[in-house]
C-alpha cells in the first residue's frame, strides 16, 4: 500500500482546503462552485474513508515502541495553509483552473514528499491520533491510532500504509 497510502493521506489532508473554499464560495453566493468544491471535498473524505477500509486487508504486524509524542504539534502551520486560499482566492482562483490545481499540487507534493502526515483534519474528526513512536534501535516512524498512548512501552498491532507510516490496527 507504499504509494497508494501515501497518496490517498496527501489527498485526504487537503480537503479542508476545498470546504474553505466551498464556505467563501457560498459568502460571495456563488452556490454552484460551492457545490463542486464540497462534492470534491465530501470525495476526498470518502477516500480516507475508504483507505480506512481497505487496511483492513493488510497484514498485522507487531509494533514495540521505546519512546511516544504526540506528533500534531504542528497544527498551527498546517491551518494557515489551508487558509491561504481564501485569503488569495481572488489571486490564484480566478477564471482560469491552471493555478489553483497549481497552487492545490505543490502544497500536495510538499505533503507527499516530506512525510508530512502529522496531521490530517479528516483523521482527526474520525478521532484518529497521530504520533511519532520510537521503536528499540532508535528509528522512528509515525503511528496513526484511535488510542491515546500515554506510556513510553507498548506493543501494537499495526499495519504499514508507508515506509514510515503505521496504522493502528
Amino acid at each position: 500500500m507504499n504509494k497508494i497510502g501515501k497518496l490517498a493521506l496527501t489527498a485526504t489532508s487537503l480537503a479542508p482546503i476545498l470546504g474553505a473554499l466551498a464556505v467563501n464560495s457560498l459568502a460571495k453566493g456563488n452556490y454552484g462552485e460551492a457545490v463542486r468544491y464540497l462534492l470534491a471535498g465530501g470525495g476526498m473524505v470518502l477516500v480516507c474513508w475508504l483507505l480506512l477500509l481497505a487496511c483492513r486487508r493488510l497484514q498485522e504486524e507487531p509494533l514495540t515502541t521505546a519512546k511516544v509524542k504526540t506528533a500534531d504539534k504542528e497544527v498551527l502551520s498546517f491551518l494557515v495553509v489551508y487558509l491561504l486560499p481564501i485569503f488569495t482566492k481572488n489571486i490564484i482562483f480566478t477564471d482560469d483552473w491552471i493555478t489553483p490545481v497549481y497552487v492545490v499540487a505543490i502544497i500536495g507534493a510538499c505533503v507527499y514528499n516530506s512525510n508530512a502526515f502529522t496531521f490530517n483534519p479528516v483523521m482527526s474528526l474520525m478521532h484518529y491520533h497521530f504520533y511519532e513512536v520510537e521503536v528499540k534501535d532508535g528509528m522512528a516512524y509515525l503511528l496513526i491510532t484511535k488510542q491515546t498512548l500515554r506510556r513510553n512501552d507498548n506493543t501494537l498491532e499495526v499495519r504499514e500504509l508507508s515506509d514510515y507510516i503505521y496504522l493502528q490496527a
